[in-house]
């Protein structure tokens, strides 16, 4: 799967599991990894949830759904 497609089924994925995130906060997601970089994985993720997770409750499904679709890598 390419980085676009991770992206575009992490948030619908996180919109599946009741997380309210816009259009427009997924590419502000894309404009923040854009600006950062993908080169550290805990940087990608303070970047996506800068700007799609609302409230600290949201948090842990934010997270599990992160390390799902993007798996440390192993090896």
């Amino acid at each position: 799967m390419t980085l676009l497609g991770s992206h575009i089924a992490f948030v619908e994925a996180l919109r599946g599991a009741g997380l309210p995130v816009s259009l427009a906060e997924g590419l502000d997601a894309v404009t923040a990894l854009g600006a950062v970089g993908w080169h550290d994985r805990d940087t990608v993720r303070a970047a996506y949830a800068a700007t799609l997770v609302k409230r600290e409750a949201q948090r842990p499904t934010f997270d599990a759904l992160f390390d799902l679709y993007f798996p440390r890598l192993v090896g």
